[in-house]
C-alpha cells in the first residue's frame, strides 16, 4: 500500500502520476530492469507513485495506475454508460457494464488512489475504454480509473495499451 507496509491500509500505489519525473521533466516514464518501482519518479520508499504491483502470485506488473493511458479493445455507446459522479462510490448504475468491470469491489475512491471515473458525452459513440490515468493525471490516476470520453479512432500523446486476459 502507498502509506503503509500493511496490506488493506492506506491505499494503493498510483503511478507515475504528479507530473514530473526525476530530472524535472513533463513525460511518461519507461520501466526499469531492477523492479524497485520508482525508476524515473524522484520518489521512494512508501510513496504513492511507486509505479509496480506485486500479484499474488509473486510477478510483478508495471504502470497499471498513471504514467500513460492503456487502449483496451472494449467500446460503449454513450447511452450505455455507466451513471453518477467521478467518483466510484458516487456511482449511481452501470449502463450495461456489471459492478466489478467498473469499479473496485470496497469503498475506495480516488483518496485511496483507485482513480477516477471519466464519463464524457452520454450521446454517440463508440467509445473506447481507457484504463489507468498518464502522468499528469494525479488523483485521476489509479488502477481503476476508467476513461469512456474518447472515440476509438482517437489519438494523443500520452496513450499505450494494456493487455488483458477474463
Amino acid at each position: 500500500t502507498a502509506t503503509s507496509s500493511a496490506i488493506g491500509t492506506g491505499g494503493l500505489y498510483r503511478g507515475h502520476s504528479d507530473g514530473f519525473t526525476d530530472l524535472g521533466e513533463n513525460k511518461a516514464l519507461a520501466a526499469g530492469a531492477d523492479d524497485n518501482g520508482y525508476i524515473g519518479t524522484g520518489q521512494s520508499g512508501f510513496s504513492i507513485e511507486k509505479r509496480t504491483h506485486t500479484l499474488s502470485n509473486g510477478e510483478i506488473i508495471w504502470d497499471l495506475g498513471g504514467n500513460v493511458w492503456e487502449w483496451t479493445n472494449d467500446t460503449i455507446m454513450g447511452v450505455d454508460k455507466p451513471t453518477g459522479g467521478s467518483q466510484f462510490t458516487a456511482m449511481t448504475g452501470y449502463g450495461t457494464l456489471s459492478y466489478d468491470l467498473t469499479r473496485p469491489s470496497n469503498t475506495w475512491n480516488s483518496t485511496q488512489n483507485m482513480g477516477q471515473y471519466f464519463v464524457g458525452s452520454t450521446t454517440g459513440g463508440p467509445f473506447a475504454f481507457l484504463r489507468g490515468g498518464d502522468w499528469n493525471d494525479t488523483t485521476g490516476a489509479g488502477v481503476f480509473t476508467l476513461n469512456l470520453v474518447n472515440a476509438p479512432s482517437s489519438t494523443f500523446s500520452p496513450v499505450g495499451f494494456r493487455c488483458v486476459v477474463r
